[in-house]
């Protein structure tokens, strides 16, 4: 069916750039209330959902095969943009008398996304104890904000560095920390709010691939995280609006 959905180009760039900028493309579901994506990969898995102030004239799906074609015609966008799955396998962008369309491709993103959705549905189903084979046995609430920001200086982290998260429920410390001995380290921590867990420090080792991720976490928003020692991190955020699930997949020991 022919979806269309209209908004303010600033709506659509948020959506697309929380991506990350190695993702390449993404299905936008169009759902009666909100609008909905999810992608997964190897190290990661991204699930957002937000509520629509107006309800959209139809529903489905839009197949945005190349995020970065999209972006840069969102970007020349002052007014609102009807983005539109047309006929021939096309999607077609328009705002006033300006017009892109492009061809619509196999999703990568969203290959691994049901297997994803059923780990992480399990997971929740039993209160996040444990993600897999993984026991997720700290619990609480973080303010991203700092770790957010540290976070994107990724570039300045040799990729071959380690990259670690370390949570303390006893002493309400969460830390993000990436280190290499003749290379530059970061490092940021928060408190852990509301902690739940052992009274030892557990720590999960991650690839570079970490702080791409933790740049997909809102700032100003309360988020919930669930992890463990040597285990995926999870991080939820929800607000009357939206609902995010970031699940931070670790380094295999």
């Amino acid at each position: 069916n022919m979806v269309e959905l209209t908004l303010p180009p600033k709506q659509w760039l948020r959506y697309l750039t929380m991506l990350g900028e190695n993702v390449t493309d993404v299905i936008l579901h169009v759902n009666q209330n909100d609008i909905s994506f999810k992608i997964a990969y190897m190290t990661h898995y991204l699930s957002f959902k937000e509520t629509l102030s107006t309800p959209p004239a139809s529903t489905g799906t839009l197949n945005v095969s190349d995020l970065s074609k999209t972006s840069a015609f969102l970007k020349k966008c002052k007014n609102d943009v009807t983005i539109k799955q047309g006929r021939g396998n096309r999607l077609s962008l328009q705002c006033g008398s300006m017009k892109m369309t492009l061809p619509c491709f196999d999703n990568i993103s969203s290959q691994r996304v049901p297997t994803f959705d059923r780990l992480v549905k399990a997971s929740r189903e039993n209160q996040w104890q444990n993600f897999g084979r993984g026991a997720l046995d700290v619990h609480g609430a973080v303010n991203f904000d700092e770790i957010v920001k540290i976070s994107s200086l990724g570039k300045l982290i040799s990729s071959d560095s380690n990259f670690q998260i370390k949570a303390n429920a006893d002493e309400n410390e969460f830390v993000l920390n990436a280190f290499k001995r003749n290379g530059a380290s970061i490092f940021a921590s928060a408190t852990l709010e509301n902690a739940e867990g052992p009274n030892h420090t557990a720590v999960s080792n991650f690839g570079a691939w970490l702080l791409p991720c933790i740049c997909m976490i809102d700032t100003n928003t309360p988020a919930q995280i669930h992890f463990g020692d040597s285990t995926v991190l999870i991080i939820e955020q929800t607000t009357e609006t939206t609902e995010k699930t970031v699940v931070i997949i670790d380094h295999e020991e």
